[in-house]
């Protein structure tokens, strides 16, 4: 797999959000890139806390691709 699109709706410290409504938190996705294998993790289904976290992360991990609205694939 090259590429994986995971939904990273909240940030870590919404844990308990996140549980209720069934979305991920940064780390549940970064776990699922790690064991999926693929190059490349899009991560999508942000919201502004999320989204600004993953822009902070952008060149810390390697195949972090943002922003998300903008890929061609």
């Amino acid at each position: 797999m090259d590429w994986l699109l995971h939904e990273t709706t909240y940030t870590d410290k919404d844990r308990e959000p996140a549980n209720f409504w069934g979305h991920s938190t940064w780390s549940d996705a970064m776990e699922v890139f790690k064991k999926s294998g693929a190059r490349h993790f899009v991560p999508v289904h942000l919201t502004q806390s999320s989204s600004e976290l993953v822009l902070s992360m952008v060149g810390k991990v390697e195949g972090l691709v943002y922003p998300p609205d903008t890929l061609k694939l």
